[in-house]
């Protein structure tokens, strides 16, 4: 719903057609920012299961943590190619049903 605080600087000197261009281009970013995060995350938990890395005080495994993080931008990744499809969508011309 984008619901989320956001600071609309430019809102006001886009023109309206570039807007939904501005979105694909947010969107294709985001999600590649957050498909490298997953990929680098799901790398580093591998390597943190391969040693055994565990907190410095409590001994607890670190790699489920990083498993988790990497899963959360994997999501995080997928919902930003959902929006980025619905921006590419309100770009493209409307197809008109036939009777």
């Amino acid at each position: 719903r984008d619901g989320h605080i956001t600071i609309d600087r430019l809102d006001a000197v886009t023109p309206p057609g570039v807007v939904p261009w501005r979105e694909i281009m947010v969107q294709t970013i985001c999600a590649a920012a957050m498909a490298v995060v997953a990929w680098r995350l799901s790398v580093l938990a591998g390597e943190a299961t391969e040693w055994g890395d565990v907190t410095q005080y409590l001994g607890w495994p670190l790699a489920p943590i990083i498993w988790f993080g990497a899963a959360l931008s994997a999501v995080a990744a997928v919902i930003h190619l959902g929006k980025l499809f619905a921006a590419v969508r309100s770009v493209l011309p409307r197809r008109e049903s036939r009777p």
